[in-house]
């Protein structure tokens, strides 16, 4: 098969096997001591001298963030270089949670909850107004709220720094081991009999005229709208709207979107490249020498609008690169650069490879047990894109170019509350939050991410 992946890459370093059952953990934690047996375990715990008790807050909300900063160095360089930036880099954040978390921590009476945390997070942006507090705190993500259905723990350089500090001051027996309790949310179940709808028994057994089909779906929405909330996989979607195998099934989709975002529909057409070259400009010193001439295509006058979209998606690639592993036991991978772009597109050199790609694409995700979420096809032939398809579920539809493919790919997302696809998911949050301008309860909120698109609404 003469599928081309980008360069660098090759078949075996995307293998989705290794996907199956992984979940997102933060790439830096904090090394803790080895202790290597029981006796040298008692030793340590002997030695230790107790700490000085401090006064406990009296509430959380009496936590003096300034006056803390004001008391060390370091505190008041993070001050200075705000003032003089208006805005902190990550390791001027870096330094302030670890501030925040050693005040605390050496306060023994004082063990940090989610709502401690949402309350300095505020703290934080108070004194820093142009920070982003999903930087520092992003709330739990119950089950009923969650786009694959799985509850998520709290997350955030502040939740970060607390949970390594603690495990390192534990395994150190300087505080106790703790045991963790769990639980689960209330599942969220809406049924509802789409039979005894009119409009919908319609849709399902009929294809034309197309006026009618429009008019069929739009009066259908608000019971397609709640369906989708429950535990639905893409394929169950497409049974119960078969209309959507239509090759301008994601039209109907597009309408769903304008919907529920009126004011974000055409944001992506109207500002990608804008965006990426604020990214450009941004964040160049991350590009590496095999990706720089990239930026040279991309600011041709002689490229085509096409062949400059699909440069900009490799450039994201490379100046946006994932920051976490997946990590399943003991066993970890992070996403390189040219992993992430395939999640999204796929290059072919002849229109006759992307059937075969479809197949491989389709068999790596069987593999590991991973459905096959919404991405395109290109068929390039040097700097001529000649044609673009995007795939959701099997079906293809046939778009007119590369910016119109990547809005149906995140368009399909959106309104069937589908999940991105792994290696790309950080991507496709920056595309979310960068261009879209869209928050969601669903959103797995990555915090590098998240600082990033605030650093952009800073710069100039």
């Amino acid at each position: 098969m003469n599928v081309t992946l980008l360069p660098g890459t090759s078949t075996s370093s995307t293998d989705l096997s290794t996907l199956e059952n992984y979940t997102l953990e933060p790439i830096e934690e904090l090394p803790a001591p080895s202790i290597n047996s029981r006796e040298a375990e008692s030793e340590a715990n002997t030695s230790l001298v107790p700490l000085p008790k401090k006064p406990r807050l009296d509430t959380i909300e009496s936590f003096d963030l300034q006056q803390l900063l004001q008391k060390t160095r370091t505190g008041q360089a993070i001050v200075n270089i705000y003032k003089v930036k208006k805005v902190l880099d990550s390791i001027s954040q870096s330094y302030l949670v670890d501030i925040i978390v050693c005040f605390f921590l050496n306060n023994e009476h004082w063990r940090l909850t989610n709502d401690d945390f949402e309350v300095i997070a505020g703290k934080i942006i108070a004194l820093f107004p142009n920070e982003n507090k999903d930087v520092y705190f992003c709330p739990p993500i119950y089950k009923k709220f969650s786009r694959d259905h799985k509850s998520e723990a709290a997350r955030g350089k502040l939740v970060d720094k607390y949970k390594n500090k603690l495990t390192y001051l534990r395994k150190a027996g300087v505080i106790p081991l703790m045991r963790h309790s769990s639980c689960s949310p209330e599942k969220e179940v809406i049924s509802e009999d789409f039979n005894h709808n009119d409009d919908y028994v319609w849709l399902k057994n009929n294809i034309e005229p197309w006026n009618d089909v429009q008019s069929c779906w739009r009066r259908t929405f608000s019971l397609r709208n709640k369906s989708l909330t429950d535990e639905k996989d893409v394929a169950q979607i497409y049974e119960d709207w078969p209309i959507l195998r239509n090759p301008l099934g994601y039209t109907l989709i597009e309408d769903d979107f304008k919907r529920i975002y009126p004011e974000n529909y055409n944001n992506l057409l109207l500002n990608f490249e804008q965006v990426v070259a604020k990214v450009i400009e941004l964040r160049q010193t991350h590009l590496s020498i095999r990706d720089k001439p990239w930026v040279e295509i991309f600011k041709s006058t002689t490229t085509t609008d096409d062949y400059k979209s699909y440069t900009a998606l490799l450039l994201l690639s490379a100046l946006i690169p994932c920051t976490t592993r997946l990590v399943k036991k003991k066993k970890q991978w992070k996403p390189n650069c040219d992993d992430a772009i395939n999640g999204i597109i796929i290059k072919v050199e002849n229109i006759g490879d992307i059937d075969a790609a479809i197949r491989q694409r389709k068999q790596e995700h069987e593999k590991s047990g991973l459905p096959v979420q919404p991405y395109m096809i290109v068929e390039i032939e040097g700097l001529d894109v000649k044609q673009i398809v995007c795939i959701i579920n099997g079906n293809l539809y046939l778009v007119p170019s590369i910016k119109k493919g990547i809005d149906t790919c995140f368009k399909f997302t959106m309104v069937l509350n589908l999940k991105y696809t792994a290696e790309s998911e950080h991507l496709w949050y920056f595309i979310q939050r960068a261009i879209y301008n869209i928050e969601t309860k669903y959103d797995h909120k990555i915090p590098a991410i998240i600082s990033i698109v605030n650093q952009l609404k800073t710069f100039k």
